[in-house]
C-alpha cells in the first residue's frame, strides 16, 4: 500500500535522513547498494557506510549555500556507487542535482550547464567537492572550494535531468516533486507494478534517466537493496537477477529482447521477479508475449511517459493481452488524440497524442505542443480505442511524404518485425544532399535465419503501400542504440553511413540518444 507523503525538498531530506539512520541502526551490515561491473566484480555499500558517506558529502554540500546563490550540483551519472552517493547526498542536503549522460564530452555538457546557470542557479561540479568529516564543534571542515558560474534564480527544483534529444535538441528538465502526481512512496507507477519497501531491485541503465533516478531515490527511502549494473550485458544481467534474487526491475524493449536472445532456462533465472516495468519505446508484440509467458500477466507492466514529466499511461499484462500493442490508459493523466487543428479525433483515428497531468502543480513545458486547457504533446502520434486505451503510431517529426503520401517509419518497423527471422529492425529517414529524403531499413536477423534483401523487399511490397517500402535493406548484427534503446531516425546520408558502420562494431554511435 502506498504511503501518502509530502515530497518537497525539506520533507525528502528529512525522510532520507530518518531512513538512513533507521537502517544503519537496525541492519548496519546489510547491503544498501551493490555495483557490479562487466567483469562481475562487486562493490558493496552497507547501510552503515551509506549513511556515513551521504552524511559526509551532504555536510560539504550544505556549506555551498553560504558562498553561492542558489547552488546546483552537476555530475555525469552512471550506474555506479559514486553517482548514487552523490545523488542521495544532494537530496539529503536539499541542494538541487543535475544528472547528465555519461556519454557526452564538453561540447555536450557545457551548453547544458550554461542553461542551468542562466535559469536556475550557480553550477558546481561535484567532482571538485571534497567530502568532509565533522569537526569538534559539529561544523564541516576541510572545505574544497569548487569553481562555479553565477546566476540569478527564483524557485529551485529538487533535481534536474536532460531530455534524450530524440525529439529534438537536448533540453534541461526541472523536477519540483520527487514522487510525481501520486504524492506517495512508492510513486503510484512503481506501486502499481509490484514495487515494495525493503525489496531487492535492479538498475540496468545510468542514473541520469528519470525512472532509474527514481528507482535509486525511492529505494533508499524504502529501505531497498539496489543492485546497479554498470554496463548492460544480457547474459550477465540474467545471472545477476538469479544470484541476487531480484524482485523488481525496470527495463526497456531493447533489454527485454536481448535477454530473451540468451536462450536456455531463462524462467529459472527470473523466478524471483515480482514486477517488471518497461517503457522507453514501443515493445514488439512477440517480445511482450514472451515475457508475459515467462513471468505471468500479473508481473509484467508497461508505461508510456517522458523525462518532461507531463503525464503517463499504464497497462498491466491482463489488459495488454486483451488489446495487444496498447501502452495503456491515462495514469493520473487525461489523454486525448487531436488533429492538426486541435480538434479531438474519434476512436481509431491517428492524431497527435496530448497529455494533461492531474497533478498538484501543473508544469507547462513551453517547447512542447500546447493547446488550451493544459494539454501538452511530445509530438508522438497514436490513436485511442473506445475504452480510451492508447496505441502509438510513431512520431510526427519522423513522418515523411513520399509520392504525396505520409509515411511513418514506426509502421514499417512493425511490419518488418512480423517477417520470420527478424530479430530487430529500425527504419531511418535519410536526407540526401540535393535529393528527396528516403526510407532505409537496418535489419538484424536471428542467428542462422536465411534473410535476404530480396525477401524483405517482397514482404514489404505485399504488406505495405508502395510509398512505405524502404529504398534499401541492410542486414547487420546490431542496431547502435543508446543504453535505453533510443536513436535518431532522421539523419543525413553521412550520418546514416556512420550508423551503419557503428552497427558492425561495438563502438558507441554519436546519433544514439
Amino acid at each position: 500500500m502506498n504511503e501518502s507523503i509530502t515530497d518537497g525538498p525539506d520533507a525528502v531530506a528529512q525522510m532520507l535522513a530518518d531512513k538512513l539512520k533507521e537502517m544503519a541502526e537496525q541492519c548496519p551490515n546489510a547491503a544498501a547498494l551493490v555495483a557490479i561491473d562487466e567483469f562481475d566484480r562487486e562493490e558493496i555499500l552497507t547501510w552503515r557506510n551509506l549513511r556515513k558517506a551521504v552524511t559526509e558529502q551532504s555536510a560539504a554540500l550544505s556549506t555551498l549555500r553560504r558562498n553561492y546563490r542558489n547552488p546546483v550540483v552537476h555530475l555525469q551519472a552512471g550506474a555506479d556507487l559514486r553517482s548514487a552517493v552523490a545523488i542521495l547526498s544532494c537530496l539529503h542536503s536539499k541542494i538541487p542535482v543535475l544528472a547528465m549522460s555519461t556519454q557526452g564530452g564538453r561540447d555536450f555538457i557545457d551548453p547544458i550547464i550554461e542553461t542551468v546557470r542562466e535559469n536556475f542557479g550557480d553550477t558546481i561540479d561535484i567532482a571538485e567537492l571534497t567530502p568532509m568529516k565533522q569537526g569538534p564543534s559539529g561544523e564541516p571542515r576541510g572545505v574544497n572550494q569548487p569553481s562555479v558560474s553565477s546566476a540569478n534564480s527564483a524557485r529551485q527544483p529538487i533535481f534536474l535531468l536532460t531530455s534524450s534529444g530524440s525529439t529534438g535538441a537536448v533540453k534541461v528538465i526541472p523536477h519540483y516533486r520527487l514522487f510525481g502526481a501520486s504524492a506517495s512512496l512508492p510513486n503510484a507507477l512503481f506501486g502499481g507494478s509490484g514495487w515494495r519497501q525493503g525489496q531487492r531491485q535492479l538498475v540496468i541503465a545510468s542514473l541520469y534517466h528519470l525512472l532509474h533516478f527514481s528507482t535509486l531515490a525511492e529505494g533508499a527511502l524504502g529501505g531497498c537493496t539496489t543492485v546497479l549494473v554498470k554496463r548492460f550485458s544480457p547474459k550477465q544481467t540474467l545471472s545477476i537477477i538469479g544470484a541476487h534474487e531480484i524482485e523488481w526491475f525496470m527495463t526497456t524493449p531493447m533489454h527485454m529482447r536481448e535477454i530473451l536472445d540468451v536462450g536456455g532456462d531463462i524462467a529459472s533465472s527470473v523466478r524471483s521477479v515480482r514486477g517488471l516495468l518497461h517503457g522507453a519505446g514501443p515493445c514488439p508484440i512477440h517480445v511482450k508475449r514472451a515475457w508475459i509467458e515467462l513471468l505471468s500477466p500479473e508481473r509484467v507492466y508497461e508505461f508510456y511517459a517522458a523525462t518532461e514529466g507531463i503525464g503517463a499511461t499504464f497497462v498491466n499484462g491482463h489488459e495488454w493481452l486483451e488489446r495487444p500493442g496498447t501502452v495503456g490508459r491515462g495514469f493520473y493523466t487525461q489523454v486525448t488524440v487531436r488533429s492538426r487543428d486541435g480538434s479531438l479525433c474519434p476512436p481509431g483515428q491517428v492524431g497527435r497524442v496530448y497529455f494533461r497531468r492531474q497533478a498538484r502543480d501543473e508544469l507547462k513545458r513551453d517547447w512542447l505542443n500546447n493547446v488550451p486547457g493544459g494539454h501538452q504533446s511530445l509530438g508522438d502520434l497514436g490513436w485511442l480505442d473506445r475504452d480510451n486505451y492508447l496505441f502509438l503510431a510513431g512520431r510526427e517529426q519522423d513522418q515523411l511524404v513520399v509520392s504525396g503520401q505520409e509515411v511513418t517509419p514506426a509502421q514499417v518497423d512493425a511490419m518488418l518485425h512480423k517477417y520470420p527471422g527478424v530479430r530487430d529492425c529500425l527504419t531511418f529517414i535519410v536526407e540526401g544532399a540535393g535529393s528527396a529524403a528516403s526510407l532505409h531499413a537496418l535489419v538484424v536477423p536471428h542467428a542462422g535465419a536465411p534473410l535476404t534483401e530480396h525477401g524483405l523487399r517482397q514482404h514489404c511490397e505485399v504488406e505495405l503501400k508502395p510509398a512505405e517500402v524502404p529504398r534499401s535493406f541492410t542486414l547487420t548484427h546490431r542496431i547502435p542504440r543508446s543504453e535505453i534503446g533510443k536513436i535518431r531516425r532522421r539523419v543525413s546520408q553521412s550520418e546514416y553511413d556512420v550508423i551503419t558502420a557503428s552497427s558492425d562494431s561495438t563502438a558507441p554511435c554519436p546519433y544514439s540518444s
